[in-house]
């Protein structure tokens, strides 16, 4: 099409042997030359001017539906529901006394495990992402592969130091962990274990295995050290007990109280609270129980949640406003005081809910923010929590 007349220019014609073929993916490059990623797995170069196939090649078993270009136009990668990475590199043959260019295969790469959507070539690494979740940097060369996984939204865990316990938030379930113990000499020093650095074995794999990620000290050369380091181990850690939420739910916000009494969490449609037993988990780990407490005066669900550090007073943000509850192990939960926006606080959503240790004056603390940087603070004045300050925002 010509931007300036609307008009159409050059009308390209892509089926094949009668076969409808759908175009997912065009790329054009500064020479005029259209790339295009179809239904059929191919790839094909075109002259835009005449609209005529330059050249064409199978790189997959389906659809090709996202192409990337190098910023100096001599790399093009391309992949798709077949999750190859095929990367195509462009050389120069004299021919006489003209300069012919053509684009050849140079290397494939499995380093997805379902479609690939988007690829993105950038300071001489590609990005890919697709229906995997990874967002994936890769280069060629040096070989070498890095996956950064989807993280689900803060707060991700929960600890409990005095119990050594980890709580671990997923989308739709939680994971209670017992650490493990490290060895120590006889002076306390920690026992450090020597692990030989991974080989990299990248160059032996074939296509049909995926690749795994280069290891972090052949990336960045940590510390500039030949070896990793990890602590020598005398317990390792157990999984006491996973809880799955109502519905299969994805879950919004989770804690555990500082005693590792209590797990709350709230999914988009409801909240609950447990009481986790683990009074005899030295002598028998497998003796785990969990039991549901009742929350008494909550409405709607919750986003942010934390816990006093004696563990029986317990913080949540909701639908505006703070709601403070007291806990009692065996009755449960009751809603004590509700400090709403428009009162107390000056903001009505907030991404950040801290409560702070008991002071020497016995006082505690809440802090909450924004997203536009309000910072309030309410301090418990022995009946209530009530404003303290106003932290001031700078420009």
């Amino acid at each position: 099409w010509n931007v300036l007349t609307g008009h159409a220019m050059t009308r390209i014609s892509v089926t094949r042997r009668q076969k409808e073929v759908v175009v997912w993916c065009v790329a054009m490059l500064s020479d005029n030359t259209i790339v295009s990623g179809d239904s059929q797995g191919r790839l094909t170069f075109w002259d835009s001017t005449v609209g005529e196939q330059i050249e064409s090649y199978t790189t997959h078993k389906a659809d090709v539906l996202s192409i990337a270009v190098s910023e100096d136009e001599k790399n093009i990668y391309c992949s798709g529901i077949d999750p190859i990475i095929s990367h195509f590199i462009k050389i120069e043959k004299a021919q006489g006394h003209e300069v012919k260019t053509q684009w050849v295969k140079h290397v494939q790469r499995h380093i997805h495990e379902h479609d690939v959507r988007a690829l993105l070539v950038t300071d001489g690494k590609l990005l890919s992402a697709g229906v995997d979740g990874y967002l994936t940097f890769s280069s060629y060369p040096p070989k070498w592969v890095m996956r950064v996984p989807h993280m689900i939204p803060t707060p991700r865990s929960s600890v409990c130091t005095k119990k050594k316990l980890l709580l671990l938030r997923y989308s739709n379930h939680l994971e209670v962990w017992k650490l493990g113990s490290y060895a120590t000499s006889e002076s306390g020093d920690l026992m450090i274990n020597n692990i030989d650095p991974r080989e990299s074995d990248d160059d032996k794999q074939n296509n049909d295995q995926i690749e795994q990620d280069t290891a972090v000290n052949e990336i960045n050369k940590l510390a500039n050290r030949g070896e990793k380091l990890s602590l020598k181990l005398i317990e390792n850690p157990v999984k006491l007990v996973s809880i799955k939420s109502k519905h299969k739910k994805q879950i919004q916000c989770c804690a555990m109280s500082p005693s590792g009494e209590f797990i709350f969490y709230s999914s988009d449609s409801d909240v609950r609270m447990l009481k986790l037993d683990t009074d005899d988990l030295d002598d028998d780990q497998s003796n785990i129980s969990v039991s549901k407490l009742y929350l008494a005066g909550l409405t709607g669900t919750c986003d942010r949640v934390a816990f006093t550090d004696d563990s029986r007073t317990m913080i949540m943000h909701s639908d505006g406003a703070l709601h403070v509850l007291f806990i009692d192990p065996e009755a449960g939960a009751t809603v004590i005081q509700t400090v709403t926006g428009n009162k107390m606080l000056k903001t009505t959503s907030i991404i950040h809910l801290l409560v702070s240790k008991k002071t020497p004056s016995g006082s505690t603390y809440i802090i909450v923010g924004d997203a536009n940087g309000v910072i309030e603070v309410l301090v418990d004045n022995k009946k209530e929590f009530v404003p303290h300050i106003t932290l001031p925002k700078y420009q």
